[in-house]
């Protein structure tokens, strides 16, 4: 009844309308156009080579989005995305379909695989824990306060990504970012963010990178506390109500000066992984 392929020969409207109707009946119904889709895919360097989809009398039912990269010297998957359409469900077409990407990935060389599911939901927890994925970072997701600051640093610095990278920040201290946030998926795509920093003895001190449409942050590094303080108050002194995605929650000084900013926790992740 079910056949399965890569999605690399797909139009993006048959993706697109089959992604609209999968998330029709959730509590929040997600509506993309198709340019969303496009940059939705560029953002999380989604490979359609090795995402895949079920059809049912060739008709898209089912999804897989996977990122493809090379992180710590591993080729690795991060599963950007997985759906199926509400009346398809129920009939083994998720459980199929991973095990379809599961052996073309594994085929292909691929080592790692990694996933991440918000906390609440306890059925695609226990699906990929079915599938043999272990949990093994807890992230925050958390939002800033909702007015501007009335409080900026003329000494703070704002650049293209691009521009930023010439600098030298191999002295500040970067917590392990979640896979969508590393430099690795950033750095393929530099033209769509930008980055806020503050020098000290001609060194980067603190730093932050964030989408400039919405000022969400994605990515930071500090030598000094303080100084990522200013960078922060700078950054919500042009933004209000941006988000910061994937804090993990080891990282106590982090989400400790956020919280000290007024920033709230929306919710919580879990990271998923498992070896090929």
């Amino acid at each position: 009844m079910y056949t399965y392929q890569s999605l690399e020969h797909v139009s993006d409207q048959i993706i697109t309308e089959c992604f609209n109707l999968a998330f029709s009946d959730y509590e929040f119904p997600m509506h993309l156009t198709e340019e969303i889709l496009r940059l939705i895919f560029t953002k999380s360097c989604v490979d359609k080579k090795y995402s895949f989809g079920a059809f049912c009398q060739d008709e898209l039912v089912g999804f897989i989005f996977n990122s493809c990269s090379v992180q710590n010297g591993e080729k690795v998957v991060f599963d950007a995305g997985t759906g199926v359409v509400p009346a398809h469900r129920g009939k083994r077409v998720f459980s199929d379909l991973f095990e379809y990407a599961w052996e073309k990935l594994k085929k292909a060389g691929y080592q790692r695989y990694y996933l991440e599911v918000l906390q609440e939901n306890t059925k695609a927890i226990s699906a990929y824990q079915k599938k043999g994925f272990q949990e093994t970072r807890e992230f925050s997701v958390l939002r800033s306060p909702t007015d501007l600051l009335n409080l900026s640093s003329e000494k703070v610095e704002r650049a293209s990504f691009s521009d930023f990278l010439k600098l030298d920040i191999t002295k500040c201290y970067c917590p392990k970012p979640c896979y969508e946030h590393s430099m690795e998926i950033l750095t393929a795509n530099p033209q769509l963010y930008q980055a806020m920093y503050l020098e000290q003895d001609d060194e980067v001190s603190a730093f932050c990178v964030f989408t400039p449409n919405n000022g969400n942050l994605v990515h930071v590094g500090y030598r000094d506390r303080e100084n990522l303080k200013t960078v922060l108050e700078h950054l919500m002194s042009n933004f209000a109500g941006f988000t910061v995605k994937n804090i993990d929650r080891k990282e106590t000084e982090l989400l400790s000066l956020l919280a000290g900013l007024g920033f709230e926790e929306l919710t919580r992740q879990f990271e998923m992984e498992k070896e090929f």
